[in-house]
């Protein structure tokens, strides 16, 4: 099975899962973690990674940062 993926092109920072980050090959910047607050005040970490090269429409994109949700 193939997941979609969606970019949110007017977003500040596009988001995955770590699942998500490893099936793209996007690479954790160490200790580059923030915290970010979810529905009821529930506060998860967010790590940051590059992606090299991303293809999206026929245009290959390079250093492309990701938020990477646990």
């Amino acid at each position: 099975k193939q997941d979609g993926l969606v970019l949110d092109s007017g977003a500040s920072l596009s988001l995955l899962t770590e699942s998500a980050a490893a099936r793209l090959g996007v690479t954790k910047i160490p200790d580059a973690v923030a915290s970010a607050m979810g529905l009821h005040n529930t506060e998860f970490p967010l790590h940051f990674g590059l992606a090299k090269t991303l293809e999206v429409g026929g245009v290959t994109l390079t250093n492309v940062p990701f938020g990477i949700l646990a």
